[in-house]
């Protein structure tokens, strides 16, 4: 799993976001912000490139943070949730286009 920049590199609003972030990451393996009491929490991530368990692990972080207990994150098929999670639904409709 890989993040990284579009493909146009003179994308500014994408190369100003990245350095905001660069500034509150700074030495930090991690930062989570949010700009307001109302808006989503992010969270920042120094690497640019994860395995499936590291991405879990920061994943885990996250939830913990918005308060929810987690003891454990596994990858499972999304098949597993057809018609249980609408948000699975769409995201298996969009990878079979």
């Amino acid at each position: 799993m890989r993040c990284k920049k579009p493909a146009d590199d003179g994308d500014e609003d994408w190369v100003e976001n990245h350095e905001k972030q660069q500034q509150v990451l700074g030495d930090k393996a991690y930062c989570i912000v949010s700009e307001s009491y109302n808006e989503d929490t992010n969270m920042i991530v120094a690497q640019s490139s994860f395995t499936i368990d590291e991405f879990l692990d920061f994943v885990k972080i996250w939830i913990a943070t918005q308060g929810f207990p987690v003891t454990d994150l596994v990858p499972v098929p999304i098949e597993q949730f057809s018609g249980r999670c609408s948000h699975a639904d769409l995201v298996n409709e969009l990878q079979n286009i």
